[in-house]
């Protein structure tokens, strides 16, 4: 599905847009029916790198009989942050 932009917030360094998301993948023999993915993703405007993603998944299964007869709802949110920071890595033995 497109991408869109939602909103702007913040100010000075601070400021981000949101952008939301939405897609419909199509299922598959065997796979759970009217699956829905969408979210939002954040992105710093002076650093124009990616802050926050937010996705929302929902799955139906195709056999409610079977399986869950309600939607199985799950959110996951990953933050960014810390660009540029050095990390001491260390070589694994071997």
């Amino acid at each position: 599905g497109p991408l869109t932009s939602k909103e702007r917030s913040g100010s000075g360094g601070a400021e981000v847009e949101t952008y939301a998301f939405s897609h419909a993948p199509r299922p598959s023999e065997g796979s759970p029916a009217g699956t829905r993915v969408s979210g939002t993703i954040t992105v710093g405007i002076a650093s124009g790198k990616v802050e926050k993603i937010v996705q929302s998944t929902v799955i139906e299964s195709p056999h409610p009989e079977l399986g869950d007869r309600e939607p199985v709802r799950f959110t996951s949110v990953i933050e960014f942050s810390d660009y540029g920071i050095p990390v001491r890595v260390e070589r694994p033995a071997g």
